[in-house]
């Protein structure tokens, strides 16, 4: 079976590093690509063409959810999973609402990266952050999209 490709975007280098230690150790997972900042990861994941994506919410130029919104709409099949310091449910919900399958505090992120990285979790992860989101907000978060994009994603 092929190597799962992650690409990482943070600002932080030392969480870069950090997550491509823990990630490279994993015999399913391969980071192919680094971004610090909003751009590059956009440029990146045009590039290299990720299976997924652990993206800073907050990073300079371009913060992670707008980098999110575009690679969603340029590459709909790229998983990505927010990372955050900061647990504040609206930034997580927008991160939801343009994209992204789910999220990991930065706190956690080392020991559950892998975990959130891999094939076999991406569909659990989905509908607990979804069922999350859907309970806490009016909107439906597979519902703003077309009966093809929702066919699409509630089958990743």
């Amino acid at each position: 079976m092929p190597k799962i490709r992650v690409l990482l975007a943070d600002d932080q280098d030392i969480i870069r590093t950090g997550l491509t230690i823990i990630l490279n150790h994993q015999p399913d997972l391969e980071v192919v690509g680094q971004a610090a900042d909003g751009p590059q990861a956009v440029e990146l994941a045009r590039q290299l063409q990720p299976d997924v994506i652990l993206m800073d919410i907050k990073m300079p130029q371009l913060n992670g959810i707008q980098a999110t919104r575009r690679i969603v709409a340029a590459q709909p099949r790229t998983q990505i999973i927010m990372l955050t310091t900061y647990d504040n449910d609206d930034w997580v919900f927008d991160a939801i609402r343009a994209g992204a399958i789910g999220y990991l505090l930065k706190d956690a992120a080392g020991d559950a990266a892998p975990y959130g990285a891999n094939r076999r979790s991406i569909r659990p992860w989905r509908a607990r952050c979804c069922a999350s989101f859907s309970t806490s907000t009016r909107i439906d978060p597979l519902r703003r999209n077309s009966p093809r994009k929702r066919k699409c994603r509630s089958n990743a």
